[in-house]
């Protein structure tokens, strides 16, 4: 057995078979045949171990972020859902992550124009794990965009739904989820501002 296919005859053996664990790679076995008559033959036969099993992802289910003050947009890269993907064959710290199945899907750049109300834009995302071999696999995410305390992208509530929520003691009411639905589904959900107001 020539071990990487490298010209060093690494074992040898005797048997009708070869059995034991290689390594990725391309491999040279050569056999050789005698008889009783001190004949001999060889032949030379080449063998490729490949990596053929995607990793297996394991995903966070989502994930809350904030538009930045300073730039007006957040920039999330796909490895920040891995919650611990694993492969057979790569190491975790190996492993790669996209957005899509382009390895160079790195990243998402998320800005005020992208929030649908101003305030939070929610989007469904797939995160793939990549190993060392190109195999992949992913799963499906949910990201949460919002505005922030600081209020910097311009709300675009025009008509609707919207109120005031006050406490029993008649004060505003701040951070309270109101959600917006029909009879099949949640349509939106939002937070009372300082003054306790909320507009659909």
């Amino acid at each position: 057995m020539d071990l990487g296919n490298n010209l060093t005859i690494d074992f040898t053996g005797t048997g009708r078979t070869v059995n034991g664990q290689f390594a990725i790679g391309t491999h040279r076995i050569i056999w050789e045949v005698r008889d009783h008559c001190g004949n001999i033959a060889t032949c030379n036969k080449l063998f490729t171990v490949k990596d053929g099993q995607s990793p297996t992802p394991f995903c966070k289910p989502g994930l809350v972020t904030v538009v930045m003050p300073s730039s007006r947009e957040i920039t999330v890269k796909a490895r920040d859902f891995n919650e611990y993907s694993y492969d057979n064959c790569t190491a975790a710290s190996n492993l790669r992550y996209s957005f899509s199945s382009s390895t160079t899907d790195t990243t998402r750049t998320y800005r005020c124009a992208d929030l649908p109300d101003g305030r939070e834009g929610r989007f469904t995302l797939k995160m793939y794990v990549w190993d060392a071999a190109g195999n992949s696999s992913f799963c499906d995410v949910t990201l949460v965009v919002q505005d922030g305390a600081q209020n910097i992208c311009p709300n675009s509530l025009t008509g609707g739904v919207s109120g005031l929520i006050i406490s029993n003691g008649q004060s505003p009411l701040k951070n309270a989820n109101v959600q917006l639905v029909d009879p099949t589904s949640m349509i939106g959900s939002i937070y009372s501002e300082e003054t306790g107001k909320f507009a659909f």
